[in-house]
């Protein structure tokens, strides 16, 4: 049995470690951006709660790899964290529970998306049991559960579980509370997945109101919510709007975090979207492409994040007429996505009608047929008739039919 005086000192390191890793996943619900006492300063929080505990030092060596973009070293660091400090308290301490939550987010961001939603989920639920669906930290935990079933193509389990949150949150305090407004943004992301688009538009423009006047502009959590603003009013057939804000976001992203940040390479892969549908294909293909390597070096091949990447490159070299060069792209990152996530996964089904383009394109007009009308059939079932993914396939079919 511990003495009290171990457990007083074992409380402390436990405080101090939770203290870092709530700080650092979650800076941007605490901290305003351009701060640097207050983010991107690792090497002053780690010192914090400096102690001889192995496990704590794990901690920390954890979190530094994090920050560094080391996200499969980091993981596997914390995945032995979890499995010491739950011979150390218990599978079911709360603490234990917390860095199984952080840990899920590693296996999110090192792709194993199936793992991490199980694992997030298992959490979730056992905290929410402990200490009540009210509690700040099991809320913020089902917020990040609900993040990874987006992330899976799980939209509606995603809206469903952010609306919960967003009114629970909502009724308990005030509408500018941080876990608020980030279940808001994250409900208005599950609208627009989901294809309700004037719906997704009006929350997200709340949310950016709000945040704004929160935060500030250039916070990194408000950035998030413009940049999921945008994208839906490239969907709205606004694409001139979406390129000039995610511009603007853009370069809050690579003066705050870097041009290398994962963040930063994400909306630089949406702004290159947002230039695409303005027909601006040369530039578009630059920036996809750059956003794309780069996305690689932080992530790996074969990362889905990455996997999309060289499927919208592909897109455009095909709307370019480069055919060859989208031939080593585009088909490839088709048959892996849906390996990882499923043919019908609704993020594969509209990259199965861009393949179905560069089939026509090559000429291979009988087989671009039927790879449309199989995705077409799918995303009608899977996602709607009235789905802006289903809408843009029946508009590929219709060219297709046309020949």
């Amino acid at each position: 049995m511990r003495s009290p005086n171990t457990d007083t000192g074992l409380s402390k390191v436990l405080a101090a470690a939770q203290r870092r890793w709530h700080r650092r996943l979650a800076d941007e619900q605490r901290y305003f951006w351009g701060a640097p006492d207050k983010l991107g300063d690792a090497p002053a929080r780690a010192s914090e709660g400096v102690s001889t505990d192995p496990i704590a030092a794990q901690e920390r060596e954890a979190l530094a790899l994090y920050e560094q973009g080391k996200y499969a070293a980091a993981e596997a660091v914390l995945r032995e964290v979890c499995a010491g400090r739950a011979r150390q308290l218990g599978a079911d301490h709360p603490h234990v529970l917390i860095v199984r939550s952080q840990h899920a987010r590693l296996l999110a961001l090192c792709g194993r998306l199936t793992e991490a939603e199980a694992q997030s989920r298992e959490v979730a639920e056992a905290l929410t049991a402990a200490r009540g669906p009210d509690d700040a930290q099991a809320q913020w935990i089902r917020l990040a559960h609900a993040g990874i079933l987006s992330e899976l193509g799980r939209f509606a389990e995603a809206e469903q579980e952010s609306r919960a949150l967003a009114d629970a949150i909502a009724a308990a305090g005030p509408p500018s509370d941080q876990r608020a407004l980030e279940a808001t943004r994250l409900h208005a992301h599950a609208l627009f997945e989901i294809g309700r688009l004037a719906e997704a538009q009006a929350q997200y423009d709340a949310v950016v109101r709000d945040m704004t006047a929160v935060f500030g502009a250039r916070h990194p959590v408000t950035l998030a919510a413009r940049a999921g603003r945008a994208v839906v009013l490239c969907e709205l057939g606004r694409p001139a709007e979406a390129e000039q804000e995610l511009r603007e976001v853009l370069g809050a992203y690579a003066a705050g975090r870097g041009k290398g940040h994962s963040d930063t390479l994400s909306v630089r892969l949406l702004y290159g979207r947002a230039l695409r549908g303005q027909g601006r294909f040369r530039e578009a293909e630059g920036e996809i492409r750059a956003a794309t390597g780069g996305l690689a070096a932080v992530y790996g091949q074969g990362h889905p994040r990455v996997l999309y990447g060289h499927a919208w490159l592909g897109t455009v070299l095909t709307d370019l007429g480069w055919l060859a060069e989208a031939a080593a792209e585009l088909p490839q990152a088709v048959i892996e996505l849906s390996r990882i996530l499923g043919a019908d996964n609704p993020r594969v089904l509209r990259h199965r009608g861009h393949l179905a383009v560069f089939l026509r394109d090559r000429g291979e007009r009988e087989q671009a047929k039927a790879a449309c009308e199989a995705a077409l059939r799918a995303s009608a079932s899977v996602l709607g008739e009235d789905h802006y993914v289903t809408r843009e396939l029946g508009a590929i079919r219709a060219t297709l039919e046309s020949l």
